[in-house]
């Protein structure tokens, strides 16, 4: 009978072990719980840029062009900043009610209008860029604006000096041509060119004016 007590203390002792275990079991199930639930939460916060793109995807939203799309950009000397024109983005002009710039009798460019409305380059060498400085006259009785122009292709680049010519003014219009883009390499080319273009007393007549660039690349 003198053993009762010892024993009693044993199993009291071994029921505070047993619950610390249990105690402990607890702790680290709450802290996996806990981990686990901070992984969804930030896993949620990762989803939301795919479904940024999905919705981008969807009609109404803004869309990048596909690739080997090359979309019309107005070039004009305020928007290039005197950056290369052969660097911006070109197009093919999608304007249909088009003439022939320098047509209209208000608006002279001597060079294009003897040459038949087109600059020829003449024979270029595949590796080099060329250039002409075309002028632009004002005969009018008002402003001259230009709204923009715009190259049927990115090889071809034609830049204003100025967006806004005085009456009895006249600007430059840069024009040039890049075989080195498109690899024209023993090719004839010939790419267009619009001007789109309206008088500051009468806006709403705005008229598109079209002449062509073309070279004869070597081999």
């Amino acid at each position: 009978m003198s053993e009762s007590p010892k024993s009693q203390v044993v199993i009291r002792l071994d029921q505070r072990l047993f619950y610390a275990i249990i105690a402990l079991v607890g702790i680290a199930a709450l802290f996996i719980v806990g981990l686990y639930v901070g992984r969804l939460t930030s896993g949620g916060s990762r989803a939301a840029a795919p479904a940024a793109a999905v919705a981008a995807a969807q009609p109404g939203a803004a869309q990048l062009p596909q690739q080997g799309v090359q979309v019309a950009q107005p070039v004009t000397s305020q928007q290039l900043g005197g950056a290369n024109p052969f660097q911006q983005p070109a197009g093919s002009p999608v304007q249909s009610n088009t003439e022939q710039f320098g047509a209209d009798p208000r608006v002279s460019v001597p060079e294009l209008k003897a040459n038949n409305f087109t600059w020829n380059f003449g024979d270029v060498k595949p590796d080099q860029k060329v250039e002409k400085i075309l002028k632009i006259e004002n005969s009018g009785k008002s402003e001259l604006i230009i709204d923009n122009v715009t190259a049927s292709c990115g090889c071809t680049a034609a830049v204003v000096a100025s967006d806004k010519i005085p009456a009895g003014g006249s600007t430059e219009l840069r024009v040039g041509y890049d075989p080195r883009v498109n690899k024209d390499a023993g090719k004839f080319v010939s790419r267009k060119v619009q001007v789109k273009y309206h008088f500051a007393d009468d806006p709403s007549a705005t008229k598109i004016g079209e002449f062509n660039v073309a070279a004869n690349v070597s081999n």
